[in-house]
């Protein structure tokens, strides 16, 4: 193997990987409005201490 050639080790995909990789940004944007208000509970949080 020369010093311009990378190997990278093969990965395989399955599907429930797929799914849960499409899932958890939907999760998040469902609840976006929890997490808004942890947010702003850790900022003042911060600004108290």
């Amino acid at each position: 193997m020369g010093r311009s050639e990378a190997r990278f080790p093969n990965q395989q995909n399955t599907m429930s990987d797929a799914m849960i990789a499409s899932t958890t940004p939907d999760i998040f944007n469902n609840h976006s409005n929890r997490v808004k208000m942890a947010n702003l509970v850790v900022q003042l949080l911060v600004l108290l201490t």
